[in-house]
């Protein structure tokens, strides 16, 4: 074997180690450490509370009307100066005031209602007939200083400012006290109502007696 054979297959092996050596340094190098964390235990829910119990609102009680309409039961009401109210427990407590009631209550609300008629009716013949007759009257030929032969046209809104007027007012009139004035039944079924049996008085309290001294309700005595 000559020399520059060796020479030769020195120089390869030796180039060949050099290219293994980094190679082998990137395989030897260990891995980078890493931390690991630990664990955290699991937080536990936060307890649910109980449902609470709903409290029931109980809805007012309706009136009851004991056999009466809500419009007889107000009219009576109306009559009697109570609540309609008390008047539903009067009724309830004496069941044979609901007939007279009912009846009352009918004839004051068509009472009410024809006298309200009436003196809208008298009212308004009297403002309308009372325009009309003065219309008449200042339109005459010659108002104030009438002329001659034109006395007939003037006395003419004259009468009929008149008659609105008596009219008017001899409906108006009426129908406002018919409005105000209870009939002969109202009062009858008021005369019922009141008179029956309501509830017991509280008794009165016994006499007190403070050291020697006698107190009664209507006299006292000392000793």
């Amino acid at each position: 074997m000559t020399t520059k054979r060796i020479m030769a297959i020195v120089g390869c092996t030796f180039f060949s180690w050099l290219g293994a050596s980094p190679a082998s340094a990137q395989t030897a190098a260990p891995y980078p450490t890493q931390t690991v964390q630990p664990v955290q235990p699991a937080q536990p829910e936060p307890p649910v509370p109980p449902a609470q119990p709903v409290p029931l609102v109980q809805p007012a009680q309706p009136v009851q009307y004991v056999g009466l309409t809500p419009e007889q039961l107000q009219a009576f009401s109306d009559l009697t100066g109570d609540t309609p109210g008390q008047v539903s427990l009067r009724l309830t407590m004496d069941p044979r005031l609901k007939p007279i009631a009912a009846s009352a209550a009918d004839a004051r609300m068509s009472r009410r209602g024809a006298g309200k008629v009436m003196a809208i009716v008298g009212f308004t013949i009297l403002g309308v007939g009372d325009i009309v007759g003065s219309i008449i009257m200042v339109t005459t030929p010659g108002y104030p200083n009438i002329e001659s032969g034109h006395e007939g046209r003037f006395f003419v809104g004259v009468a009929v400012a008149v008659v609105s007027l008596g009219v008017g007012l001899g409906l108006a009139i009426p129908g406002l006290v018919k409005m105000a004035r209870p009939g002969d039944e109202e009062n009858r079924a008021l005369d019922s109502y009141t008179s029956g049996p309501r509830q017991a008085p509280a008794p009165a309290a016994p006499p007190q007696v403070l050291g020697k001294t006698i107190t009664a309700p209507v006299f006292s005595l000392a000793f």
